[in-house]
């Protein structure tokens, strides 16, 4: 028999807090040690074409692992070139990437932020033909896990009752740890990505991309390009929201392998964040 729950609707910042208070309220159970984890970083490049490879690593790159105490870190470059006379050839405006790990007594956050100005990426093969031209005024991705740990007595149990209705939404399983993009996670819109006047050429064809696309959209390939794959707003979120939980964010992926003329992989405004509770 199923059981309504008029508490589900309560955004996960509210729960989150009302559960500190009662968790503090209801004893002494030790938590375990809780780490936090944060990355982020501008552009990463690597195409091969006409037999040699071109590796583009990030300019802007920051790291906070397995953190323990508050940690901030945050790296910016006014612009960038790459290649001006090579077959990979990269020009961008401002580049900035961050990352932040905040521990709290009732709730903890970690957030990345990477964000691409002025992009300009081109690569041409025999006789200048143009074999890659992708652009964009802004890309940026932000990645943001926000909660708490359960004391160790409650760690991993499966919950059935009054207090976890309204803690957890669901009245079955724990859900202390949530991820989102935008503020606290569970209190708006997700916007982990944003895409600002991106435009993409393979060999040559334009490839129509969608504005404001959701997560994980999977932009279709013109006929006449074979071999290219294209990824907007990419997300991913792993663990299971009680031990452990980790959100990354791609602006832009693309892969290519089109057989003789190009190959490789364009990631831009990657970020990741991630809270651990297993320490």
């Amino acid at each position: 028999m199923f059981r309504t729950n008029p508490i589900r609707s309560i955004p996960l910042r509210r729960r989150l807090a009302l559960a500190s208070v009662l968790a503090l309220a209801c004893g002494a159970t030790p938590a375990m040690a809780e780490v936090g984890s944060a990355s982020a970083y501008d552009v990463s490049v690597t195409l091969t074409l006409l037999g040699s490879t071109v590796n583009i690593n990030a300019q802007t790159e920051v790291n906070i692992d397995l953190a323990v105490d508050p940690l901030s870190d945050l790296q910016v470059l006014p612009s960038f070139e790459f290649g001006s006379a090579a077959l990979v050839h990269l020009t961008t405006g401002a580049l900035t990437s961050a990352a932040e790990y905040r521990p709290g007594v009732s709730t903890s956050a970690s957030a990345g932020q990477s964000q691409v100005a002025g992009l300009n990426l081109s690569a041409v093969g025999l006789l200048g033909v143009n074999l890659l031209q992708l652009s964009a005024d802004v890309i940026r991705s932000k990645s943001l896990v926000a909660g708490y740990c359960l004391p160790t007595a409650n760690k991993g149990e499966q919950v059935d009752g009054l207090l976890d209705d309204i803690l957890y939404g669901n009245g079955f399983d724990a859900g202390n740890l949530g991820a989102g993009g935008n503020g606290a996670p569970g209190t708006g819109p997700d916007d982990s990505v944003g895409l600002a006047n991106v435009h993409l050429s393979i060999l040559g064809i334009d490839v129509p991309l969608p504005l404001n696309p959701p997560p994980n959209t999977g932009v279709d390939i013109p006929a006449g390009i074979v071999g290219a794959t294209l990824i907007l707003n990419e997300q991913t979120v792993e663990g299971d929201g009680i031990n452990k939980l980790t959100k990354t964010s791609n602006g832009l992926r693309l892969t290519l392998n089109i057989l003789n003329l190009i190959s490789g992989e364009v990631i831009v405004a990657h970020s990741s964040a991630g809270i651990d509770c297993t320490h």
